[in-house]
């Protein structure tokens, strides 16, 4: 009787266990795509909504010749990254974001271009040091520079933030 009476104080010993590691675990997961969890972000140039695990970082994404991240916010390989080029206002006005992007590819895929705040957002594979990202970026102009907005995550979890993605994006207005 003694036996069955440690064996059964065990038994709900480790389950009390599980249920608490359980608890823990699930209080400690960050949900990303959580919108109640978002917060405005400010910044000199731009503002954006994005959630508020997404930490300010110093890590480069997707910057080319002549433009400059000016600011990044990330989470594992979850990522939101603004850079900037300057131009004259000549260049500026003679610039038209849809007739550049009807004009791009990208790997040979032409990209498809969806309005958004006065500029355009269109979706991207790519890749780094961790392997395939799916990124959506965007491009935006204004009186003296063009800003290249890109988002990301891992190809895999695609399905998981795209929505969320497209709602950064979509919050994204220059000053």
């Amino acid at each position: 009787m003694k036996k069955i009476i440690l064996i059964s104080v065990s038994v709900i010993a480790v389950a009390i266990c599980a249920v608490i590691i359980f608890m823990v675990a699930s209080a400690n997961k960050i949900d990303l795509n959580d919108s109640s969890k978002w917060v405005n972000v400010s910044h000199s140039e731009f503002s954006v909504k994005l959630p508020e695990a997404l930490e300010s970082s110093t890590q480069l994404y997707s910057t080319s010749l002549g433009t400059e991240q000016i600011a990044c916010y990330s989470k594992d390989e979850v990522f939101f990254s603004v850079a900037k080029k300057g131009m004259s206002s000549a260049d500026i006005s003679r610039l038209d974001l849809k007739t550049y992007l009807n004009n791009l590819t990208i790997n040979g895929e032409p990209v498809n271009p969806v309005e958004v705040n006065g500029g355009y957002y269109y979706r991207a594979k790519g890749s780094n040091s961790s392997g395939e990202i799916f990124r959506i970026d965007a491009i935006f102009k204004n009186d003296s520079a063009v800003y290249s907005v890109s988002t990301g995550c891992p190809a895999l979890e695609r399905t998981q933030y795209e929505e969320s993605m497209i709602k950064w994006i979509e919050s994204f207005y220059l000053n």
